[in-house]
């Protein structure tokens, strides 16, 4: 590269972001220098997290006793669903029974 001395700095910074190889983290090896086996290095990208994040606890499994507590109240629930539609079912019927006892007699 040729530097002329009309260039701003940020032309040159660009010019040298340019030149980098851009694969990061993959290192070739010249098989000709090294005899044993070549080998691929990956660097993990820098983490720019500073900390100051909120920490949380990590999620645990539930324990036996918790899950069992868990599967009852799902069942009471489901139950009480249940039981409030075949009580909402037996209502509609002895209505449509007590409008047709009252047809009846009406006619």
């Amino acid at each position: 590269m040729i530097y002329s001395t009309k260039k701003t700095l940020a032309q040159t910074l660009m010019e040298i972001k340019a030149a980098k190889p851009k694969a990061k983290g993959i290192v070739f090896h010249d098989l000709e220098k090294q005899v044993s086996k070549p080998t691929v290095s990956v660097t993990q990208p820098s983490i720019k997290d500073k900390g100051k994040g909120i920490m949380q606890e990590p999620e645990r499994p539930l324990t036996k006793k918790d899950q069992v507590a868990l599967d009852e109240d799902l069942a009471r629930n489901i139950q009480a669903q249940l039981d409030a539609k075949i009580i909402e079912e037996e209502r509609l019927e002895r209505q449509k029974q007590e409008e047709a006892n009252i047809a009846l007699i009406e006619s």
